[in-house]
């Protein structure tokens, strides 16, 4: 745990993002509460897929998809889904629990203005999986899922943020099935009628097995088991997943646990709905006691050149970089520790493509201990169409002790920025001693400490006059993972 006790630093010195995207073209091409009857939820998004992101005020409800938590009665192991309510009234909230054996199929709860509620999910429904709908009548909300198993250490967990998005195609980058790894996908359906879907494992021998005619039924949940034997892709470092609907939307997250020299810990993520040009992370780390990975998933028939620069303190955008070329329908990977020129310490990256290829990257970053590790896998946030991007991100709750580094921003802007974290109570919004306003350089970041009495358990917002990344660290164990923050809406 040595990697996060660290006295927080903050970036001042890099150059301005122009400058970055610059140099990424040029080193790519230098490359060649109590159950209730309730009516149907109506489901469905207005807004293109993108990442976990709070939907424009002033509809009339707001419905977020959880990815799934397991709900077997084991001891130890299950999750929760936390709701929060930044606004300044009470709201009323529907949460569905979809493939549930035993429990009520529905709870109707209420948030109390700029409060939360956390739902034990494996004491409301049973099954091998359960996934969360939340819809929230009146309001947007903010919700997320975390993923609890039991160690030696503690207990281990791994958050995500829901989204309120559904989409015909999901793409997961990473995949790791060596030895006894656990590597699923799971499938839900908020909607009443089946979806039919596609599963295509893509392995370093091409496209080895794909799941077809897969049917997820309506309030339900379906489970691929990417490890399985017969599966085709056992016993690989590297397996890219596409998931495709032959009609309607679904939910895609996966599952992936290894205890091995590599990897440790349960991690539960969304799938990325999209593929791009580029994708950007403000958390990253190159220290002994950490691994940090980039996995690369070409979904294109033609091979595709990438680049990776990162964002270091005391470096100049292009000074540490990686380059690789992406065989069509492959993973590749990348190691940041091998990257020259990239010092020791905290980072953050863009990941690009030559001539507007597209593709999806994730990060897999492992935290080492005492004899344990904790894995924790994320997709970057993929470059939009029309370059819009937040300047306010939301956290539906703080971490529940507190942590050095608990916050990381990245500023994409090409000038300087002031950000600041606020927490939400029944007194209204506080904002947290010593980050009133901190600035952040040019295509700089800034790593802050969530140590405040009342910052803990309580709703955050980073809130910024730019555009910002925000990403979050949570305990795990004795140990971290790393998380990304709910994405405010999207500006110029």
């Amino acid at each position: 745990m040595g990697d996060r006790r660290r006295i927080p630093r903050v970036n001042r010195r890099h150059p301005v993002l122009i400058a970055i995207l610059v140099a990424v073209v040029l080193i790519i091409r230098g490359v060649n509460a109590g159950t209730h009857d309730v009516p149907s939820i109506e489901f469905g998004s207005a807004e293109p897929p993108w990442i976990p992101a709070v939907p424009p005020a002033g509809g009339l409800s707001t419905a977020w998809y959880c990815p799934g938590v397991p709900a077997t009665g084991e001891t130890g192991v299950g999750g929760s889904v936390i709701v929060a309510n930044p606004s300044e009234a009470t709201v009323q909230a529907r949460v569905g629990f979809l493939g549930a054996v035993t429990g009520g199929s529905e709870r109707v709860i209420e948030i109390a203005p700029r409060g939360r509620i956390s739902i034990d999910v494996d004491a409301e429904a049973t099954g091998d999986w359960v996934a969360v709908v939340v819809e929230v009548v009146g309001g947007v909300g903010l919700v997320e899922q975390r993923v609890f198993h039991p160690s030696v250490d503690g207990t281990l967990q791994s958050v995500t943020p829901c989204t309120t998005s559904l989409s015909g195609e999901w793409f997961l980058a990473d995949g790791y099935t060596v030895g006894e790894a656990r590597n699923l996908v799971v499938l839900s359906n908020p909607g009443t009628d089946t979806v039919v879907a596609d599963v295509a494992l893509h392995t370093d021998e091409g496209v080895r097995t794909t799941f077809s005619g897969v049917p997820v039924p309506g309030r339900g949940v379906r489970v691929i088991d990417v490890a399985a034997q017969g599966a085709g892709a056992r016993d690989d470092e590297r397996v890219g997943v596409i998931v495709r609907a032959a009609r309607g939307g679904l939910i895609a997250g996966r599952f992936q646990r290894a205890d091995d020299d590599v990897r440790g810990a349960p991690s539960v993520t969304l799938a990325a709905p999209v593929t791009a040009a580029q994708w950007w992370f403000a958390d990253g780390d190159k220290a002994p006691g950490v691994s940090e990975r980039f996995a690369l998933f070409n979904t294109a028939d033609r091979d595709i050149e990438v680049a990776i620069v990162y964002l270091a303190d005391g470096i100049d955008p292009g000074t540490a970089r990686a380059s690789v070329v992406v065989p069509a329908g492959r993973v590749a990977t990348v190691d940041s520790g091998t990257v020259s020129g990239l010092p020791e310490g905290p980072h953050g990256a863009v990941v690009s493509t030559l001539d507007g290829d597209e593709l999806v990257v994730e990060r897999v970053l492992t935290r080492y201990g005492d004899g344990s590790r904790v894995t924790s896998i994320a997709a970057g946030v993929p470059v939009r169409a029309d370059g819009l991007l937040p300047t306010s991100w939301w956290l539906p709750a703080g971490p529940s002790i507190p942590v050095e580094r608990g916050l990381v921003v990245l500023n994409l802007d090409n000038v300087e920025r002031t950000v600041s974290v606020s927490a939400l109570g029944a007194d209204g919004e506080v904002t947290l001693g010593g980050l009133g306003e901190v600035v952040v350089a040019p295509a700089g970041r800034v790593d802050l400490d969530l140590v405040s009495d009342v910052a803990l358990n309580q709703p955050l917002v980073v809130r910024s006059d730019g555009r910002v990344l925000v990403e979050r660290t949570v305990p795990s164990a004795e140990l971290f993972s790393s998380a990304w923050a709910i994405a405010g809406e999207p500006t110029r």
